[in-house]
């Protein structure tokens, strides 16, 4: 009897090159990486490509990108065989119709930033981090690295976490000269 949700032999032979819809080209992808990938594609829109660490480097895969196209991303591929090219990630058009807070500011060394622009999600109090971003972090990475998030939030000069769309986390303050810094 053939179980359906096997690969044929020339769909497993694709795969292994690189070629048509793979993610990959010949190495084994851990569970963890697969949701990393899919939590940076996530939001994107059209074709898209990101480097990407197959083992974890301090607590978690680090994700680079993304990028337009393969070449692109190999373009980008650090020396040796930590990391890996993974895509195209086929994500539909985004919706451009719905009104968007634009939240520009100024930092510490007079440059300004989009916050719009880097970052797709703020988090301003404890609570929202204990019913959001806690689990999240904690079934992505580990609920070590949660805490760490946690303790970051906690220091007295913090106003809020943004989120950026590669599923990384970055505080932001007051800076002594009446700013903001990201951290």
């Amino acid at each position: 009897m053939s179980d359906v949700n096997q690969p044929t032999e020339s769909e497993s032979t694709r795969s292994s090159r690189g070629q048509s819809g793979s993610l990959v080209s010949g190495r084994p992808v851990s569970p963890s990486l697969l949701r990393r990938l899919a939590e940076a594609a996530d939001g994107e829109s059209g074709s898209v490509w990101f480097v990407a660490s197959y083992l974890m480097l301090q607590g978690k895969h680090q994700v680079t990108g993304p990028y337009s196209s393969e070449a692109e991303a190999q373009a980008n591929l650090p020396a040796g065989t930590e990391y890996g090219v993974f895509g195209p990630f086929e994500a539909p058009p985004t919706i451009t119709h719905m009104p968007i807070l634009q939240w520009d500011v100024t930092l510490g060394d007079n440059t300004t930033r989009s916050f719009k622009k880097h970052y797709d999600a703020f988090f301003w109090s404890e609570s929202a981090l204990r019913k959001f971003v806690l689990p999240y972090y904690s079934n992505l990475v580990s609920p070590e690295y949660a805490t760490q998030i946690r303790d970051a939030f906690r220091q007295p000069d913090i106003i809020v976490m943004a989120h950026d769309p590669l599923t990384e986390y970055r505080m932001v303050s007051v800076s002594d000269t009446g700013g903001f810094r990201v951290i």
